[in-house]
């Protein structure tokens, strides 16, 4: 189901209670919230974006009646949402966010719509209790997306198998990979333990210059010393036996022989790795096997 909202447009929707699949898009965020609310069945939840819409403001004085408890989706599994970045929707929002439950979910895609301008909010609770079920993790435009929520789904208590970032900055792969790095705490407390492939795709933001010189440009090639602690995270989690993804989609590492090397020994160690670049798995591991 996909609508558009214009200003002035009175919007009256009939969902149909057995609804299994709804995409709403290019709408005022509480009239997507209350369609959302008459669809207790979906399986498969497409929610935002909101820019282009003619919203007006959203009706605040009907938080309560729509919200007075919990709101729970049993078969909810994919969700795909479009982070709101506009303060006026958010009281709508956040009411969602503490009451939404989705206890069967297993993909969720985060979308942040402007990147260079980090949102309102906070969803840490809501990605608190979907880390203990989503398998499949993405998100874009990780400049905006909360740092306080990523440890949630990197937790040793995580479900979380494949985790995928696109449209970030450079801080994020180093924000990322400190949360993976293995704890002093024994197996047991192993980040996100059961994460089989991490993959960065696109360029990669950075800052440069500063003050009124700063500029936000895009980088499409690392040099070593940007992704070696990505290296050092998968020696330190990986051991004989385990299997581990890790791809380059769109920009391109600069692999150092050292780097290589580190890499090359995991593999003789009975590590199944593949790394991919371009779509392709790299050619100086395939003889590493001994």
């Amino acid at each position: 189901m996909t609508e558009s909202a214009y200003w002035g447009v009175s919007l009256r929707y009939r969902a149909p209670w057995t609804l299994t699949a709804l995409h709403l898009e290019r709408m005022p965020m509480d009239t997507s919230l209350k369609v959302l609310c008459r669809c207790p069945n979906i399986v498969e939840l497409k929610l935002g974006p909101e820019e282009g819409a003619h919203t007006v403001d959203p009706d605040l004085d009907a938080l309560q009646t729509w919200f007075g408890g919990d709101l729970v989706f049993k078969r909810l599994e994919v969700f795909k949402w479009y982070y709101p970045a506009q303060d006026y929707t958010w009281e709508w929002m956040e009411t969602f966010v503490q009451q939404v439950r989705m206890p069967v979910l297993h993909t969720l895609s985060i979308i942040t719509v402007e990147m260079d301008d980090p949102p309102v909010g906070e969803i840490g609770p809501l990605c608190q209790q979907l880390s203990a079920t989503v398998k499949t993790l993405r998100l874009h435009g990780v400049v905006g997306f909360p740092r306080s929520s990523y440890p949630h789904f990197l937790a040793s208590n995580s479900a979380l198998e494949s985790l995928t970032i696109s449209r970030y900055e450079l801080e994020t792969i180093a924000n990322i990979t400190d949360s993976l790095l293995l704890i002093p705490y024994g197996p047991s407390k192993l980040p996100a333990p059961k994460l089989q492939s991490l993959v960065l795709d696109g360029k990669c933001a950075v800052w440069r210059g500063q003050g009124r010189n700063r500029v936000f440009n895009e980088i499409d090639s690392l040099e070593p010393p940007q992704f070696e602690a990505l290296v050092t995270m998968l020696e330190r989690r990986l051991a004989r036996g385990d299997t581990f993804r890790l791809e380059f989609a769109g920009i391109f590492p600069e692999w150092s022989y050292s780097i290589q090397a580190r890499l090359r020994k995991l593999v003789k160690e009975d590590v199944k790795l593949v790394i991919i670049e371009a779509s392709r798995p790299v050619d100086w591991l395939a003889d590493a096997v001994e």
